[in-house]
């Protein structure tokens, strides 16, 4: 329930002129991936608050997905068949991250941070991130780096073709810029 209020009132926000042109993506959990009511509800929310649906970036993260490929791959479906696009989290995590890739299209990969913290001290980090991004734009997957910490970080990040990151250096979390909230 806590994650529907969470989804419900970020789009109710996603409306407010400063929200306008920004994509917003939301952790799906596998009990939310399991449910046929969750595509339903996120249908029923992008018709309510007028809201395109390439707006929305579903996420569900790469340990929770390798459980049962059937279920991920159903959702996928039904998010590719809203319009919604979708996000691989922690991607690098585990042993079958590029598995997904042959199941299921996603728009974003997001780097698993431990990779990405180290790319500035470890030849092997940065040879496993860069490589990593070499593969995923060549399958048109855009590459979001996860904890881009520091100056250093974002500019071998931009050699190796990375345009989106995310942390601390980039911007801190923050509540929504509504009065109240």
């Amino acid at each position: 329930d806590v994650g529907r209020i969470v989804i419900e009132q970020a789009m109710r926000e996603k409306r407010e002129s400063w929200a306008k042109d920004m994509l917003f993506f939301f952790n799906f959990s596998m009990r939310e991936v399991e449910t046929s009511e969750t595509p339903r509800f996120l249908a029923d929310l992008l018709r309510h608050y007028d809201i395109r649906s390439e707006e929305i970036v579903a996420e569900i993260t790469e340990r929770e997905a390798v459980r049962d490929m059937g279920t991920v791959q159903a959702f996928a479906r039904d998010m590719v068949d809203l319009g919604v696009r979708l996000a691989v989290d922690d991607f690098g995590s585990g042993f079958s991250s590029f598995i997904y890739l042959r199941f299921f299209d996603c728009y974003f990969a997001k780097i698993e941070g431990s990779l990405v913290r180290d790319i500035t001290r470890s030849g092997r980090s940065r040879m496993i991130v860069e490589n990593m991004v070499k593969l995923l734009h060549g399958l048109s997957v855009e590459v979001v780096a996860e904890c881009v910490e520091s100056r250093e970080v974002v500019e071998v990040l931009r050699r190796a073709g990375v345009r989106y990151g995310q942390g601390y250096y980039l911007g801190k979390p923050s509540r929504s810029p509504r009065s109240g909230d």
